[in-house]
């Protein structure tokens, strides 16, 4: 019998609908697959992870899909058909939870997607086995996330199964444990290797999916052999791994386990951990299939638009006629009154599971951003918690600044890391000069019982601190001090040069309204401002006592001192532009940083929500790693002529606007070194301020 060639999307009510696999698919998953990556460049709000209604309508219409005829529906199957990796990955890679829930789901109507693999061979199944732990990292990674704190989490709520845990296991000694304890569930965290090399914990050298295990790489095949090399395969494994939807968790299913989780791309790990914390109780607790418990955790949590989670499966699937409603029906929440002498003390009902950041940089309190790495709460009784309080107390010198929070605890683990946040009352943070050792404090309590106390010393560094490190970078544009008095004295002289180029007296600062001739007419004022007026010099930044970290000088502060790092000149030459309203970007490379700007608002909105113009990929399905692809976008828009870099050490050497252009261009010859590239508008957009530096203090 020959191999079926086409992808089913069945839905739960309604008629199945087929695409065929072949180059139109291809592609389609290929572009939908990059818009997903970059869905936070046009998310719409309140939509999250969502990716456009109508783009996503579009792409279903134009792979032959009656979209309307599926809206119709609360549940959809994808059943693709498996026969080798190679063949037909067009199916597995496209994002079809992105593109069906954006597409389709309504408001108080959510969607459940889940994708079948036809495989050819039935296989034997480990029932009641122990549950195996799996975390394997590079020690870097450690440093950035806290695995230990997932595995205990996990661990403890298979509490009443057997548990084993492998850490930075070699292939062999993975494949031989498999084979010896046959585990009915396997749950893996840790770094798959794109974003390894993303994040700079590996060399980037354009791997496949895989995972960072022992020194080597293990790509998505030989994961999935080693993860069913006992007779009997598991009857579920999880990926909380980014990128393993398509093939990390696809291929283990393919091999002959019976269901996987995986995810589309990079995903919060809390809020990946919630989703499978409540799936893990779904499962366990309530007694309910897996997909049932998937199904059930994707209601509770609303997490899946969000992390892009994905739940494969062999198992034949059944959906209900209707609906269900969202979670179950709880049991009656736990009074105080009821707890009995032999029964749980107050400090047993709930766990907390938490890690701070160990350095709280000024921009990361001031733009809203998480306190935490990791803030669960585990309920660790079966009936829920109501009107539980939370104080976050963060002492900064001279007040100590409490966040409070009341809590109904009704889902086994519940997320506070994006509700805590501290109010910014004490000036000790904005006007200190060196860095403050502190304490960050939490409590809960319910019913006045305090349930946990914890603390931990944090570092608050001076305000024109920051962090070089992939949570740093995109707070980079509150470094952008556009209104700063040296700003303004530059551009009045910018100004009369703009006159002289334009040779009109009455030539000024029009940002876009201007053809792109134009633009780059008053970015060459600024330049030839700052490079033939100011006899600038290059100078190392300021010393820190971290290796992550820099100090940056203000715009007010290069002028006094006559000098600035890379960094310090980027930025200044970026609120430059950005006072004249237009639209500043920042090239980061590893030690080294520079300038660009958008020529026409247009080329800017076609990169917001447009990124896959300008993807460069290929169609071999393997494709590149995220960075990658990241990078020949850049690439692509700089060749196009719509971004312009600028290497502003350049304006030390009194270059002139053409030469650092040029110079700017060569930066972007090659990948090695490239970290990333931050657009200072859209930080805007997303909310990214400039920090209130008081420059006659800092």
């Amino acid at each position: 019998m020959a191999q079926e060639r086409a992808v089913t999307l069945r839905p739960a009510r309604g008629r199945p609908q087929s695409v065929p696999f072949g180059p139109l698919l291809k592609q389609a998953s290929l572009e939908w697959t990059y818009r997903a990556r970059n869905r936070a460049r046009f998310s719409e709000p309140g939509r999250i992870g969502h990716l456009p209604r109508e783009s996503c309508q579009r792409a279903l219409s134009g792979l032959g899909v009656d979209w309307a005829t599926l809206g119709r529906s609360h549940a959809i199957e994808v059943v693709i058909p498996y026969a080798a990796e190679e063949e037909g990955w067009e199916a597995r890679v496209f994002p079809w939870e992105f593109v069906l829930v954006s597409a389709l789901s309504q408001p108080g109507g959510p969607l459940s997607v889940v994708r079948s693999l036809k495989r050819k061979r039935a296989t034997l199944l480990s029932e009641g086995g122990p549950v195996l732990i799996i975390d394997s990292a590079p020690p870097a990674a450690r440093e950035d996330r806290d695995f230990e704190a997932e595995c205990q989490l996990v661990a403890s709520l298979f509490e009443t199964r057997g548990i084993e845990r492998l850490t930075n296991p070699s292939r062999a000694v993975l494949e031989a444990e498999v084979a010896r304890l046959e585990p009915s569930v396997i749950h893996v965290t840790g770094v798959d290797s794109h974003e390894a090399e993303k994040r700079g914990y590996l060399a980037p050298r354009r791997r496949r999916n895989g995972l960072f295990l022992d020194g080597e790489t293990l790509d998505a095949p030989e994961l999935a052999a080693a993860l069913t090399a006992a007779p009997k395969k598991p009857a579920l494994v999880v990926f909380n791994l980014a990128y393993s939807a398509a093939r990390i968790a696809a291929l283990p299913v393919a091999f002959g386990a019976e269901s996987s989780i995986g995810f589309h791309d990079e995903a919060d790990a809390d809020l990946a951990l919630l989703l499978l914390s409540n799936f893990y109780d779904s499962l366990i607790r309530q007694g309910r299939p897996a997909l049932g418990a998937f199904r059930a955790a994707s209601l509770a949590s609303g997490a899946v638009p969000a992390t892009g989670a994905t739940f494969w499966t062999a198992a034949p699937v059944h959906w209900p006629s209707t609906s269900p409603e969202e979670g179950e029906r709880l049991r009656p929440p736990l009074r105080p009154s009821e707890l009995q002498p032999s029964g749980p003390a107050p400090e047993d009902l709930v766990n907390v599971v938490a890690r701070p950041f160990s350095t709280l940089n000024y921009a990361r309190l001031y733009n809203d951003r998480d306190l935490f790495e990791t803030f669960l709460i585990e309920r660790r009784t079966d009936r829920p918690l109501h009107a539980v309080k939370v104080e976050v107390s963060l002492f900064s010198g001279g007040i100590s600044q409490p966040y409070l929070s009341t809590l109904d605890l009704d889902a086994r683990v519940t997320d506070i890391k994006p509700l805590a946040r501290v109010p910014l009352v004490d000036p000790a943070p904005r006007s200190s000069f060196e860095s403050l050792r502190t304490l960050l404090s939490v409590s809960v309590f319910w019913s006045g019982l305090e349930l946990t106390r914890a603390s931990w010393f944090v570092t608050l560094p001076p305000p024109n601190e920051w962090e070089d490190e992939p949570s740093g970078w995109p707070l980079l544009p509150s470094f952008v001090l556009s209104l700063d008095p040296f700003v303004t004295a530059l551009l009045e002289r910018a100004r009369r040069l703009l006159r002289f180029l334009e040779d009109d007296a009455s030539a000024g600062f029009t940002g876009y309204e201007q053809p792109s001739e134009g633009v780059d007419r008053q970015v060459q004022a600024i330049w030839a401002a700052v490079s033939f007026e100011e006899g600038l010099s290059y100078s190392p930044p300021p010393p820190v006592f971290s290796t992550t970290s820099q100090r940056i000088r203000t715009p007010s502060q290069i002028a006094a001192s006559r000098a600035g790092t890379c960094l310090d000149l980027a930025l200044l030459f970026a609120a430059c532009l950005e006072a004249v309203d237009l639209y500043p970007v920042l090239f980061l490379f590893a030690g080294h940083a520079f300038p660009g700007y958008w020529r026409s608002k247009a080329a800017h909105d076609d990169f917001r929500t447009n990124p896959w113009a300008a993807a460069g990929m290929n169609d071999s399905g393997s494709g590149e790693g995220p960075l990658e692809e990241a990078f020949l976008e850049v690439q692509t828009r700089v060749f196009q002529g719509d971004l312009v870099p600028l290497e502003t050490v350049g304006l030390t050497r009194r270059d002139s606007f053409g030469q650092g252009r040029r110079t700017g261009l060569s930066n972007l010859a090659s990948l090695s070194g490239f970290q990333a590239l931050v657009d200072v508008r859209l930080a805007r957009l997303n909310g990214i301020l400039p920090l209130p530096i008081l420059t006659s203090r800092t």
